[in-house]
């Protein structure tokens, strides 16, 4: 479950992979990277934090994102259960 601030509502799984599909490819134009990126563990629960960093064929930074996404351990596996980004201004 994350945050979408344009619609002003909590989306789940079901809504995202749709979006995600229709909105990102391999053949983007746009590259997509993570910097900074630090993962604390708190027993079953893992917190990631860091910038997506979006930039355009000519290496030109387009948009700085902070981001921190949840973990459980559940099973053996990890799920991700709750994420958020946030613009960062004046990139």
């Amino acid at each position: 479950v994350r945050p979408a601030p344009d619609s002003g509502q909590f989306v789940g799984k079901s809504d995202l992979l749709p979006f995600y599909r229709s909105h990102l490819s391999a053949s983007s134009p746009k590259h997509r990277r993570i910097e900074g990126l630090t993962v604390n563990l708190y027993g079953a629960t893992a917190i990631a934090r860091g910038q997506v960093i979006t930039a355009d064929p000519n290496g030109h930074i387009l948009t700085r994102q902070l981001f921190t996404d949840v973990f459980v351990q559940r099973d053996g596996k990890w799920q991700a259960v709750s994420a958020q980004e946030n613009p960062i201004a004046n990139h």
